[in-house]
């Protein structure tokens, strides 16, 4: 027999129990699909585990509906960054519950045995300001990209003119099963007759003679561990046997172009790296995140001619849609120095790697440095697809293209406590600022010329053949 308490108790259970019901009705079930099966179409060099270490997605794995998409694009941007592939397109097909992909590449061409010629200056534009051909470097560059398949890159260089140079270099992205581990590999010989001694109203000063004025025999090592898809650490040793003639040392008295003046320096260097990089296309980024961190340390105290440093570099790269044909790029670089002032030979400021638009013609030697970048870049012609038939082989046939117009604005500094009384434009902040036109097409090639203006007042026409954040 019920009593009043347990009617009461029953009663509350059995409009809980019918709530839970009707909710549980009016909740629309979720759409997902199962991963079946993976097919790969195209890779007659590629091995196919190389092609399935970059997906977001394996067999068995459960996807959302609402995920099936961003995963497909997310792949397709992994696997165009490893540089294997010039088109990349993943289609799925849907059973029931079930999903299959299919995944359609076209190859590249991984053998380039070309001649090849480069300027000694920091960039065409300083280059193309005196325009002097004995400041070039000619010879014959092999690259063996995707070797055996498997995402390797050997290469053999054998260059005179400016610089004489014979090195081999070899890395190799996996050595472990889980395909986490790999290894990089380098070492050669390099002659100038020609040397950058110190720098002067934010001009490089040479010295140069008809015999060897720097010589260097070097080797590298390193280990690398991708954690993850988008994380990459490096771990790396190398070994330089620097010497230069005995003019080098007399011109570069003021400048200490060696530890200590000396006619030889031989120091080993160990850096450690981390990088992760969430951006579409690396090549010419529109949208994602780039972070690096370097920490480098030069001179181990194993040897006693060796100078000791120790320096950190860092990039933020930031890519933002911000409408169908508008972006926003940002990029910070900075170095500083931690320990020892540096000589010459191991110091770089702006003006070399990492610049300030509109001062491409200048140096601003320094110990540390900042630099903003800022882009905002409009699509004027969106990718497109175009077929070259008089090309010879498929890798050439098709090609894609694109163009941006870009508006842009730099500031950075220079901090320099050794060269800044001849050097006026080292701490002090400079501005860079203007518009341009950016070329986009295979195989990794841009063009980029931009109109820039400075705060100094300077301005001109400039063009670069990478991407500008």
């Amino acid at each position: 027999m019920l009593t009043r308490r347990g009617i009461l108790i029953a009663a509350l259970c059995i409009i809980i129990t019918t709530g839970l019901n009707v909710r549980a009705q009016s909740v629309p079930e979720v759409p997902y699909y199962i991963v079946h099966d993976i097919r790969v179409h195209g890779n007659e060099v590629t091995k196919e585990f190389i092609i399935l270490r970059e997906l977001t997605f394996a067999p068995g794995d459960t996807l959302l509906l609402n995920d099936l998409i961003r995963k497909i694009n997310r792949t397709e941007f992994n696997l165009s960054n490893t540089l294997l592939f010039n088109f990349v397109n993943i289609v799925p097909t849907f059973d029931s519950k079930k999903v299959e992909f299919d995944i359609y590449l076209k190859e590249r061409w991984y053998i380039w045995p070309y001649p090849m010629i480069e300027n000694a200056d920091r960039n065409f534009n300083r280059w193309f300001e005196d325009r002097d051909f004995r400041r070039l470097t000619y010879g014959l560059d092999l690259w063996l990209n995707n070797f055996r398949g498997r995402n390797e890159i050997l290469q053999i260089k054998a260059e005179t003119g400016f610089e004489r140079t014979l090195a081999a270099y070899y890395k190799k992205p996996f050595i472990d099963r889980k395909k986490r581990f790999g290894i990089k590999l380098g070492g050669g010989y390099a002659m100038n007759k020609e040397v950058n001694f110190g720098s002067e109203e934010n001009r490089r000063l040479f010295f140069r003679a008809d015999d060897a004025q720097r010589e260097n025999y070097f080797t590298e090592v390193a280990l690398t561990y991708r954690r993850n898809l988008y994380t990459f650490h490096e771990l790396g040793v190398s070994f330089n046997n620097i010497s230069v003639s005995d003019s080098i040392v007399q011109e570069s008295q003021p400048f200490n172009y060696l530890h200590k003046n000396q006619n030889q320096s031989r120091f080993f260097t160990l850096t450690y790296q981390i990088k992760h990089d969430t951006r579409d296309f690396i090549i010419y980024p529109l949208s994602g995140r780039m972070f690096l961190f370097r920490l480098q340390k030069t001179g181990l105290g194993l040897l006693p001619d060796a100078p000791d440093l120790l320096e950190a570099y860092s990039q933020v790269h930031h890519h933002l849609k911000i409408a169908k044909r508008l972006r926003l790029s940002n990029g910070l670089y900075g170095k500083l120095n931690l320990l020892n002032d540096p000589p010459y030979f191991h110091q770089r400021g702006l003006g070399y790697g990492d610049f300030v638009r509109g001062y491409e013609l200048y140096v601003m030697d320094a110990q540390s440095y900042a630099i903003s970048r800022n882009n905002l870049k409009i699509t004027l012609v969106e990718p497109r697809t175009k077929k070259l038939n008089f090309m010879p082989g498929e890798a050439f046939k098709t090609a894609f293209y694109a163009v941006y117009f870009n508006l842009f604005t730099d500031a950075g500094y220079a901090r320099d406590a050794l060269f800044y009384n001849q050097n006026p434009l080292s701490n002090e902040w400079l501005v860079g600022y203007g518009a341009g036109l950016d070329f986009v097409t295979y195989y990794d090639l841009i063009l980029r010329m931009e109109y820039s203006l400075t705060s100094n007042g300077d301005r001109g026409i400039y063009f670069h053949f990478v991407k500008p954040i």
